[in-house]
């Protein structure tokens, strides 16, 4: 009877009730990495020690309350923690299915592009192409097709318009397999216009000519496009230089593409165009006059008021290049230094009266 009481006692302390758990996906993807933590609840903890049958998956830290665990490969494992405790030892294990991630190849035609028009604003094309995953795919940030819609393909062509990075996604079975691809744009370049603006009158042309190209263009500039605003007025609108007549204000834009076709960021040019006659009909009772015109070197002004009056005088690009205040109703102007061609002159009266006219000085 004494000898059944030892057994009994024996039985008790060796087989002790435990809490330990620890929570794992029974189904996973070749190449996962989770992390797991051990449960015990109130149960007092000397150590752990986390395995694997058969010993394949890494565990970053197997004597550890809390480890990564990596499935590298295919198949099915059972995943073991046990832990000493201080009233005994307990374990606990999750049998886990590691079932084949894809392994997507996605290759580019190439890794650069550059901006291939500014309206609408796309680049040059890269095609990309994937293998390795289903039927379906996914593309991140979406390309879209011509009408907007996102396109599930493994072969697309990217027309990015910043340097974008693509993620290709694929679902084979339960898993999902995904790569990489980034293509770099270009940056745009940039150009001056000469004259950067310009005023004309009515029936006056202006010649305008592209300088100062940014050294990020490929030379030879291969073409050059000049939008032209109704009414139309210009005769090549394909060459570096332009003459242009507009009978209202415009605004013109030009673009120029370099040796590998990429376009540069449009450029804009304001043209005001004015009539240059009398701005208020009242100025005519002040009998306004400048003559000879075209002048040489003097100009003379005949009003016949002898209040203040203002005079500028600004040259084809909008530049003020004389101003002069006088009282006299008959002035004769000394202008040597102007330089021949065409010039518009404003004469302000004190009244609040204006008169506007061409000049031109041979």
């Amino acid at each position: 009877m004494k000898k059944l009481v030892v057994l009994f006692s024996f039985f008790i302390v060796g087989f002790s009730y435990s809490q330990t758990t620890f929570t794992l996906n029974s189904n996973l993807c070749s190449g996962t990495t989770k992390t797991l933590t051990a449960n015990t609840g109130t149960d007092i903890v000397l150590s752990y020690t986390w395995s694997s049958i058969p010993a394949i998956p890494i565990f970053s830290s197997s004597n550890s309350s809390t480890t990564p665990v990596n499935f590298p490969t295919t198949g099915t494992f059972t995943v073991l923690l046990n832990v000493t405790l201080a009233s005994g030892s307990a374990s606990y294990a999750v049998v886990v299915n590691v079932a084949s991630t894809p392994i997507i190849s996605l290759t580019q035609s190439n890794p650069t592009t550059c901006i291939a028009s500014n309206y609408p604003k796309y680049s040059h094309p890269v095609f990309l192409s994937a293998s390795g995953g289903s039927s379906t795919y996914t593309w991140n940030p979406p390309i879209l097709d011509m009408f907007g819609a996102p396109i599930y393909s493994n072969s697309v062509y990217a027309r990015p318009i910043v340097s974008t990075c693509y993620t290709i996604s694929s679902i084979v079975g339960s898993c999902t397999g995904s790569s990489v691809s980034c293509v770099s744009v270009i940056p745009q370049y940039s150009f001056a216009l000469s004259p950067a603006n310009g005023t004309l009158c009515i029936n006056d042309s202006l010649h305008l000519s592209v300088t100062s190209i940014s050294t990020l263009a490929v030379l030879p500039i291969q073409n050059y496009i000049w939008y032209d605003p109704l009414p139309l007025s210009i005769a090549n609108p394909y060459s570096a230089s332009v003459t242009i007549s507009p009978s209202i204000t415009s605004t013109y834009t030009v673009e120029i593409f370099d040796a590998q076709a990429c376009v540069s960021l449009p450029k804009l040019v304001n043209i005001t165009v004015s009539a240059c006659t009398g701005i208020h009909s009242n100025t005519l009772d002040f009998n306004i006059s400048f003559y000879p015109n075209p002048f040489t070197n003097q100009l003379t002004i005949n009003t016949k008021t002898n209040e203040l009056k203002k005079l500028t005088i600004i040259n084809p690009l909008g530049q003020q290049v004389y101003q002069a205040e006088f009282y006299q109703n008959n002035i004769t102007l000394e202008l040597p230094q102007l330089p021949s061609g065409a010039y518009i002159a404003t004469l302000y009266l004190n009244t609040h009266f204006s008169f506007r006219t061409k000049l031109v000085k041979q």
